[in-house]
């Protein structure tokens, strides 16, 4: 039965003056312990020795249901205080109540001298603290399970409730508030189940709700009134409104509760503690954890990042680009895979999401991504763009000087300057020469002469662009009138003078060329006055009369020297032109803008748009002949000048994601964005193996199974950073509804799953905090009996496939051994992480037979893998006849129970033991672990092995291996 369905059947079936009494007629402790594991439908083989495990934690709601009407209402007060408080703080909580309650009792048996039965042995019952942790544990499970069931209703119900912003109550006794918010609680929803509508005036009815998984109809009034249906079947008529009231100026977002708790520590005066159902949630997906991700990325970006969509489609874009460009290069095969799941791919896939996403969907998204500008500092410090956005990088992508220069007057082009305060210096390459030299360009298009003419033939002045280049001519040789290009025809140049065409080689003059039929005009750098100086380490640049080219009169240099002027001289005494600073280039190619100087009146230098590097780059990305090459070396130049520590954090993300991917319904506690994670103790030691330093965006890290353990804890908790050599051992982590198990626990031995494979089981142990899983130093292994000689008969094997171990089975246990981990605290009544010493053990036909340590065994050298096919590709499938071994020189002795498998051939006694267990992975697993654990080499085969291939094999190894070497099948 849906918590929501229970609740609202133990609400409505009994008297509100009972409710008030409920902790007064019940044993804690009888019902507490009345079911001890989850229902037996639960059980699935897949979960393996977690089978016993699995399934939601209904310990505490099916012992509550079992236990009368008073018991279920305690139970429901349990999953308002694991809504809402940490796991220690909500035990404390349960502790104050006990202890007040049974003060209470007495208190009335000593002025009344009468006292309840029942009452009297709760007074009597000594009720542990870590028995009422493992009650909230198992309420706290619950609560993630029945979370997931509902995702969409819990989602929408929460997104309301913690925009309001209210107390629970405000009364500074624990026992009194708890008291009050859970007979409100109670009270309103019973009445909201008879139909009556509801006014919220304070916060424990929406804790209620959040708690309990019910959904009646909602009216919220704010500036406006807005009717949410909810559609819950159990709601005939009641509807919530709540808006009215509420304290909006308090410093605590959403429905928040402040509790003194005087028995957190062991030491000192109560702990006030507050906590709040704030409007970021507790528990996030990957996928929202991706798209928070992304929010810190684009906080970091600064103007860059301000328009979410924008710059959510440039990082969908840019990993494309990669993609394509890694396609391109055959040798690139392993970067293209590490693409699909690196740092980058991963944010483009929440970019995406959030591109395509609509209504709700876009407004959680949208929540989620301002979470992530709240905790920009996960990624520690920022880097714009990835480096594609940092100062020079869009020019340094261009990889001639036309494409610089069509980039910088991208750059521009929206520029609130005049267009002859402003232009482009660029350096080329002669190709007669090999000397570089450089020339200027117009930013921003000009008026210019037009080789158009009007209908009485006179000249159009038009709006274009204009390079004035080096032309290689004795000025002294030519009139200045044949340095102007600009009244060449675009389709077919025609020079006025032959001088002046034989100076120019083919390359030259087709460069030249290319510019008049793109549209410029071109004129003779030569006959400007132009100085580059150094002042206060910048290049500033004086341009005499710029763009006077242009104008109808020139007066250029070779005027004055023709009349006997000292033209430099000149221009020195009299006005040395207009004052160029550089507004952003290199070396290469650079925008200059006029600025003031003593001639001129002070001007404002104008700065680029907000933005403009990033939608150049864009521009870029979107450019379908991009050098793929030159692309992903700047790409590797950008990320690597990211630093370390910002890129070690998004690889740490990534390679968390790639974890979560392979427990779907796993959650992250949000407070994992308050860290930072570069200094998390797992991808520290992980950056020492390193990833590929080359594009190293692309790349993330492969992780041994003590730090893949590390990373879930710290994202499981939130909270915990524990060093991975502190987890060498552990073999599962219980938290919450959830059991993270290495995965050679749950499949197959002929499996071989990397280290960092974790598989999520949906359950927990029944223990509060986080436990860790270890196995004991020397498993045990039961030696032979001789009591079962009548037991074993290991007959020649007949090359059959039949399963004798149908009655094998794995249990988990515990022998009770537990050590605390430290994390940082002292002082706490509860211990929050520890290692809890664990059995896997085999049992056939309920009759132990070993302990296993599975991870040290699979990872034996003595074990082989043997899969499938024939390995030279001769051999003919081979029948069962083919398989006995009488048709073999081999012998192989067939072993079909545990008693056999003990007394199996040793030391090349009798041949080699071959289980039959065909196709059940756990037998098959149990037997491969005893036998690594006896020291024995084994051979684990696939269904379909080749025959002829384990025989030659057998013959080739029985000498190395000394007899002592036992088969699975």
């Amino acid at each position: 039965m849906a918590l929501g369905k229970f609740a609202a059947a133990v609400v409505n079936a009994t008297a509100t003056a009972a409710n008030t009494n409920a902790l007064a007629t019940f044993n804690l402790d009888f019902f507490l312990y009345k079911v001890v594991q989850p229902p037996k439908e639960f059980s699935d083989k897949k979960d393996g020795v977690f089978a016993g495990r699995a399934g939601a934690d209904g310990t505490s709601i099916w012992a509550a249901a079992t236990s009368g009407g008073g018991a279920i209402k305690v139970h429901l007060l349990a999953c308002m205080l694991a809504r809402l408080w940490e796991g220690s703080e909500a035990t404390s909580i349960w502790v104050e109540i006990v202890a007040e309650r049974k003060q209470e009792i007495l208190a009335t048996f000593g002025s009344t001298g009468n006292i309840d039965i029942a009452a009297h042995q709760a007074t009597l019952d000594d009720l542990e603290r870590y028995r009422l942790a493992e009650w909230d544990a198992s309420a706290r499970a619950w609560l993630r399970t029945a979370d997931l069931r509902n995702a969409r209703q819990q989602t929408q119900l929460e997104l309301v409730i913690r925009n309001f912003q209210i107390p629970v109550n405000s009364k500074p006794v624990l026992y009194e508030s708890v008291l009050q918010a859970w007979k409100v609680a109670l009270t309103g929803m019973e009445n909201l189940l008879q139909g009556s509508p509801q006014q919220v005036q304070s916060g424990e009815l929406l804790l209620g709700l959040a708690a309990w998984h019910l959904y009646p109809d909602m009216v919220v009034l704010s500036n406006s009134t807005k009717s949410i249906e909810q559609k819950d079947p159990l709601f005939g008529g009641g509807v919530l409104t709540f808006g009215l009231s509420g304290n909006t100026l308090s410093m605590e977002s959403g429905v928040h509760w402040s509790l003194p708790l005087a028995y957190l520590r062991y030491y000192g005066d109560p702990v006030i503690r507050t906590r709040a159902m704030t409007e970021d949630g507790s528990r996030l997906s990957a996928d929202d954890l991706s798209k928070a991700v992304l929010g810190c990325v684009l906080e970091g970006w600064g103007s860059d990042g301000e328009d979410t969509l924008a710059a959510s489609k440039f990082i969908l874009d840019l990993s494309e680009k990669v993609s394509e460009a890694l396609s391109t290069d055959p040798q690139r095969s392993q970067a293209i895979l590490e693409h699909h799941c690196s740092p980058l791919a991963t944010l483009a896939k929440a970019a995406s999401e959030l591109l395509s996403s609509q209504g709700g969907e876009r407004r959680r998204s949208l929540q989620l991504i301002r979470l992530g500008r709240r905790s920009a500092d996960f990624l520690g410090p920022t880097c714009s763009g990835f480096g594609l956005l940092r100062s020079g990088f869009y020019l340094s992508v261009q990889s001639s000087p036309n494409e610089k220069i069509s980039a910088l007057r991208r750059l521009v082009k929206d520029l609130n300057v005049e267009s002859e305060d402003i232009f482009i210096k660029y350096s080329r390459r002669l190709p007669e020469t090999g000397e570089e030299v450089w020339e200027c360009a117009t930013a921003l298009p000009i008026p210019r002469r037009s080789v158009k003419r009007t209908a009485n033939r006179a000249e159009k002045i038009a709006e274009g662009h204009c390079r004035w280049i080096v032309t290689q001519l004795e000025l002294a040789h030519s009139e200045p009138e044949s340095l102007d290009l600009a009244h060449s025809e675009p389709k077919n140049p025609e020079f006025p003078n032959k001088h002046f065409a034989d100076r120019f080689q083919k390359q030259t003059l087709e460069h030249h060329t290319n510019m008049i039929h793109q549209g410029e005009n071109l004129f003779a750098k030569e006959a400007e006055i132009i100085s580059c100086r150094q002042e206060n380490g910048e290049e500033i640049i004086y341009w005499y009369q710029p763009y006077r080219s242009l104008l109808p009169t020139r007066l250029i240099k070779h005027d004055l020297t023709f009349v006997g002027l000292d033209y430099q001289r000149w221009i020195q005494d009299t006005n040395p032109g207009t004052r160029f600073e550089m507004l952003y280039g290199d070396m290469q190619a650079a925008v200059f803008v006029a600025c003031p100087n003593q001639f001129d009146p002070p001007l404002n230098k104008p700065q680029l748009p907000p933005n403009a590097e990033r939608s150049g780059i864009h521009h870029y990305l979107l450019n379908e002949s991009l050098d793929s090459a030159l692309f992903l070396q700047m790409c590797d130049e950008a990320f690597q000048s990211t630093g370390s520590d910002y890129m070690l954090s998004l690889q740490g993300f990534a390679t968390a994601v790639q974890l979560y991917m392979l427990m779907p319904d796993a959650s992250i506690d949000i407070r994992i964005l308050e860290k930072t994670l570069s200094a998390a103790p797992w991808l520290k030691s992980a950056r020492k193996l390193g990833v590929n330093k080359s594009l190293s965006l692309l790349g993330i890290f492969s992780l041994s199974r003590a730090q893949a353990f590390s990373c879930i804890i710290m994202f499981e908790s939130g909270r915990y950073n524990l060093a991975p050599h502190m987890l060498s051992n552990v073999m599962a982590v219980s938290s919450g509804d959830s059991i993270f198990v290495a995965a050679p626990l749950l499949c197959d031995p002929l499996e071989e799953p990397h280290d960092q494979e974790i598989r999520r089981v949906l359950g927990n142990i029944g223990k509060p905090g986080i436990a860790l899983l270890v196995p004991p130093h020397a498993p045990r292994i039961k030696p032979p009996d001789k009591k079962n000689w009548n037991l074993i008969n290991l007959h020649d094997y007949d090359g059959g496939e039949e399963d004798y171990f149908s009655n094998t089975s794995l249990h988990l246990s515990f022998t009770g051994a537990c050590v605390p981990i430290d994390v940082g605290f002292f002082g706490g009544q509860d211990t929050e992480v520890y290692m809890l010493e664990a059995l896997v053990s085999v049992h056939e036909r309920g009759q132990w037979t070993a302990d296993l340590d599975v991870l040290k065994t699979t990872a034996s050298t003595l074990l082989l893998r043997r899969s499938t096919g024939c390995l030279n590709g001769k051999h003919v499938k081979q029948g069962k006849k083919e398989k006995n071994a009488q048709h073999n020189p081999h012998v192989l002795t067939s072993v079909q129970s545990w008693a056999e498998f003990l007394e199996r051939p040793q030391e090349g006694a009798i041949g080699t033991g071959i289980v039959q267990a065909y196709r059940n992975w756990q037998a098959r697993l149990a037997a491969t672990s005893v036998s690594l654990a006896q020291n024995h080499y084994t051979w684990v085969l696939s269904d379909d092995i080749c025959w002829s291939c384990v025989y030659e094999d057998l013959d080739y190894s029985a000498d190395l291996m000394n007899g002592k070497f036992t088969i699975i099948y």
